[in-house]
């Protein structure tokens, strides 16, 4: 049976366990979800800085991780050392990000991304346009909080975060909507059920890409 590994990029514990939890709750029967926090770098990323050291942290958490693997889920939002991992390891990986940027795109032609922090707006474009999703990107919206606060109170951001996927669909046309950070892991459900157009968990993307690829690979 696979056996996942789900990094966190962000030192903090609660959260590698929530996201763990979650990407159990829609991972095949017999999937083993394997959570692993990193032993330095901040509690939540949220700058280029700290992007850097969480590459660095995660690079050093699956290398020194010494049991068998089958694929790697790389659970930070900016897909941190993704292509690092690649480089190194003989098995899949996969981030959040560029997961659900796929699952996104094939479910209408464009779509936008909701995140917490303005600060990560300019950075999240740059990643998604090095996935060559760009030219199917509508917008980026921020909620105006830290990673910190959005995760403190996620299941007090509903509404807001209803309102902000309103605009995105009446005025940039979006035909889906993903949700950047892990922070937002296990709204989706909620919002599914108050919004007209898809909305997409990166973790659960990338749990569910992760096992396709496992069953080819």
């Amino acid at each position: 049976m696979p056996i996942i590994l789900l990094v966190n990029g962000n030192t903090n514990h609660a959260l590698t366990e929530h996201m763990s939890e979650q990407a159990r709750s829609v991972a095949s029967v017999g999937t083993t979800i394997i959570g692993l926090t990193p032993k330095f770098g901040a509690k939540f990323v949220h700058n280029r800085a700290q992007e850097i050291v969480a590459a660095h942290a995660i690079l050093d958490t699956v290398e020194n991780h010494t049991e068998h693997y089958d694929a790697v889920l790389v659970a930070i939002s900016m897909d941190s050392a993704v292509a690092a991992l690649r480089e190194r390891l003989s098995v899949p990986v996969i981030g959040m990000t560029e997961a659900s940027c796929h699952f996104a795109h094939m479910s209408g032609h464009s779509f936008s991304a909701v995140t917490a922090d303005l600060a990560s707006v300019h950075a999240f474009h740059e990643r998604i346009d090095a996935f060559g999703m760009g030219k199917h990107l509508k917008s980026i919206r921020a909620l105006g909080l830290t990673p910190q606060h959005a995760y403190d109170s996620r299941n007090t951001l509903i509404d807001e975060l209803v309102r902000l996927i309103e605009k995105m669909i009446a005025e940039d046309g979006s035909d889906a909507v993903i949700l950047l950070g892990a922070a937002f892991t296990g709204l989706q459900a909620e919002l599914k059920s108050r919004v007209n157009v898809p909305v997409f968990s990166g973790l659960t993307c990338a749990t569910l890409l992760l096992e396709s690829m496992l069953k080819l690979h």
